[in-house]
């Protein structure tokens, strides 16, 4: 009996760790240096989790969704670039300002 109490205790606190990162994507089919990186930091896990849910909901609002999708994979080639965890905390930081006034910035194009 005690037995399968640990097993069900160990079972539920690696499913609630495997959790409390929030990546956008699988993070067990992560591949690429920057995924591996984006996984293994919570904050960056976060950050990116935060960001594709802002730029999801932008993309619905937006009145040039393809102009957004070219913008996004430009930041994502940019953001690539970085090799370590303050250059890609940086990056999804001002990039989740950016996409927060996306409207905006089309609105502006726009009007030009």
């Amino acid at each position: 009996m005690l037995k399968s109490k640990l097993i069900l205790i160990l079972f539920f606190s690696l499913i609630v760790e495997n959790t409390s990162l929030g990546a956008s994507f699988d993070c067990e089919l992560a591949k690429s240096n920057i995924e591996k990186l984006i996984c293994s930091d919570s904050e960056i896990s976060s950050l990116d989790d935060e960001l594709s849910k802002a730029y999801l909901d932008i993309k619905n609002k937006a009145k040039k969704p393809e102009f957004l999708k070219q913008n996004q994979l430009e930041w994502l080639r940019k953001r690539d670039e970085c090799g370590n965890e303050l250059c890609l905390k940086n990056e999804y930081i001002s990039r989740k300002e950016f996409i927060d006034k996306w409207l905006a910035y089309e609105n502006n194009i726009s009007e030009k």
